[in-house]
């Protein structure tokens, strides 16, 4: 019987795409730094979908309930962080869902993980190709 060794890949990515979140979804650059880090201490792709999944537009504390949603800051938080603010449509980004810098990042986060399952150790954009490089064995 042969020993399979589980291999754990960390995949890095360079696609050269623009991919993160707008400074106006985040309240404070420190509620940015903590996303992040959330964001990258996430180890499964069921987690990452959670967070995804979790994104809701809300109203700044201080604008006021009869102003309207494009007259309103949005910014991006987690389902369980609203409480009771009030919930707000977000800005157009030309289909009505997340900046295409924002979704962007997402999908770079779900390859990661789709790649590392295929023991691929990184993935390159080199002029019009790409480069894949597996992992191997130690």
């Amino acid at each position: 019987m042969v020993d399979q060794c589980e291999i754990k890949v960390n995949t890095s990515i360079d696609l050269n795409i623009s991919a993160y979140i707008p400074d106006d979804f985040f309240g404070s650059s420190m509620d940015k730094m903590n996303f992040y880090r959330e964001l990258e201490s996430v180890d499964n792709i069921e987690d990452l979908e959670l967070i995804i999944e979790g994104f809701v537009p809300i109203a700044s504390p201080q604008s006021s309930s009869n102003a309207s949603p494009q007259d309103l800051p949005v910014e991006i938080v987690r389902e369980r962080e609203i409480n009771d603010r009030e919930m707000n449509t977000p800005p157009d980004k030309g289909d009505g869902g997340l900046a295409p810098e924002t979704q962007n990042l997402f999908d770079l986060l779900r390859l990661k993980f789709a790649a590392a399952k295929l023991y691929i150790a990184s993935i390159k954009k080199n002029g019009q190709n790409y480069q894949l490089d597996f992992a191997s064995p130690e």
